[in-house]
């Protein structure tokens, strides 16, 4: 398969190539966030949150400090845990696009 993630790939790029290949689009659908993507999602929208609530920008300057370590800690302990209890790490999409073509 050739790269597929959603960096590279969009919709538009699945209907483009359906006009090259002479295929009809069925489907185009995002994966859900992977297992092994969850920790660094839970983690930037943590430190998002914080930011906002302080009104300083802490993704970059806490990646050079020991808060980083506190921060990551309970973002996975405490913030990722009640992501997935509501239900709401469920709901975000992946990487991944999956596309379903018929032949015209």
């Amino acid at each position: 398969m050739p790269p597929h993630h959603q960096t590279r790939w969009d919709t538009e790029v699945i209907h483009y190539l359906s006009d090259l290949f002479s295929v009809d689009v069925r489907s185009v659908e995002c994966g859900p966030l992977t297992e092994n993507h969850q920790h660094s999602y839970v983690r930037e929208r943590f430190l998002t949150a914080i930011s906002q609530l302080t009104g300083e920008q802490l993704v970059e300057s806490v990646d050079r400090t020991p808060a980083r370590k506190v921060l990551s800690a309970f973002a996975r302990f405490g913030y990722g845990p009640a992501l997935s209890f509501s239900g709401q790490l469920r709901e975000v999409e992946g990487h991944t696009l999956y596309a379903k073509f018929r032949r015209s």
